[in-house]
């Protein structure tokens, strides 16, 4: 879990670093892209079922993150990088709540008190930035709930599906929705490919 931290730190860098000059959601269009054929070569590589059984459930998942990643990408180029990233990681607090609706789990009292000093973390660390509560400030906290509706429903197929196929299906939905997005292209210069297969490299 620590080097998965990392390893989206040094994503969100390389996004936050490619988006000064390139489109956000073209981005996000390369990420998924080369994030699905990488996947795809490990999941035919390992016998898994490409398709699944829980499609519903796995659509719903890879739309949910495709809408979390679209609106982080778009943060990450707005927002301080620090603050875009920590707004982000906000998503296990969500995750907590609808974990007590549909997974009918019951956190304890501790994990409470933890969730409301979070977000009071989060509110005093938001009033405190220079530019308030500016729009992207929300945009950063909704990727941050569509993130966390991605968790909980990976928790309700975890023992039917492979990860593999769970990361199929994200990255195949959300190559189709950037490219329905893309409206301005950007040709990549090579700083700027090293930078994007940094964000695909990191991300995977």
């Amino acid at each position: 879990m620590s080097l998965s931290a990392v390893a989206f730190a040094l994503m969100a860098l390389c996004v936050k670093l490619v988006t000064e000059r390139l489109p956000s959601i073209e981005v996000v269009f390369f990420r998924s892209f080369f994030g699905m054929l990488i996947t795809l070569f490990f999941l035919i590589k390992s016998g898994a079922s490409v398709w699944g059984q829980e499609r519903l459930k796995l659509i719903l998942r890879g739309v949910s993150g495709f809408l979390a990643l679209i609106l982080h990408f778009y943060t990450i180029s707005k927002l301080d990088l620090g603050l875009a990233v920590m707004l982000n990681y906000t998503a296990p607090i969500f995750a907590v709540i609808l974990a007590v609706f549909f997974l009918k789990e019951k956190p304890g009292v501790l994990v409470w008190f933890m969730i409301f000093t979070a977000f009071g973390g989060v509110i005093l660390l938001n009033s405190s930035a220079r530019n308030g509560w500016q729009p992207e400030i929300w945009l950063a906290i909704l990727s941050s709930v569509f993130a966390a509706v991605a968790y909980v429903s990976i928790r309700t197929i975890r023992r039917r599906e492979s990860p593999l196929t769970i990361i199929f299906y994200f990255t195949l939905i959300a190559t189709a929705g950037s490219m329905f997005f893309l409206r301005h292209w950007v040709w990549p210069d090579l700083r700027e490919w090293v930078l994007i297969a940094g964000v695909v490299i990191f991300s995977f």
